[in-house]
């Protein structure tokens, strides 16, 4: 197969050609994660379904065959605070700067697989409508 295909409809979305958008199964799945990679692809994609269905295991497989960190970060399990990281004083410039939090990558290249989005607090969540 080639490339992710762009959606004409959506400019911000691709779909796997023969696949629906919103009706993938976990196989396909995994082969458009794997096209996202190889063709080097750097596109946000949210994964949909019921718990249990292996969404986070074909996210990890996809990694490890590819040979690159994935970071599984459970929002669920976090306060807003948490992604922020800490403000530190730079009293030479009379500012505040953030340190980021230790788990979040900084460089490299990888997977940063932000999971379980609908249980996280609204706050977390508010990224998603900016």
């Amino acid at each position: 197969m080639g490339a992710p295909q762009r959606d004409r409809s959506d400019p911000r979305g691709y779909v796997c050609k023969g696949t629906l958008k919103n009706d993938m199964r976990p196989s396909a799945l995994a082969a458009f994660l794997d096209r996202l990679i190889r063709h080097r692809i750097k596109l946000s994609t949210m994964i949909w379904g019921p718990p249990g269905i292996g969404k986070s295991s074909i996210v990890q497989q996809t990694a490890d065959a590819h040979g690159i960190a994935c970071v599984d970060v459970r929002l669920s399990q976090l306060a807003p605070t948490d992604l922020r990281g800490l403000p530190v004083a730079d009293k030479s410039q009379h500012i505040s700067r953030w340190y980021p939090p230790e788990f979040l990558p900084r460089k490299g290249q990888g997977i940063l697989f932000l999971d379980e989005i609908n249980l996280a607090p609204p706050p977390c969540r508010a990224w998603r409508n900016s």
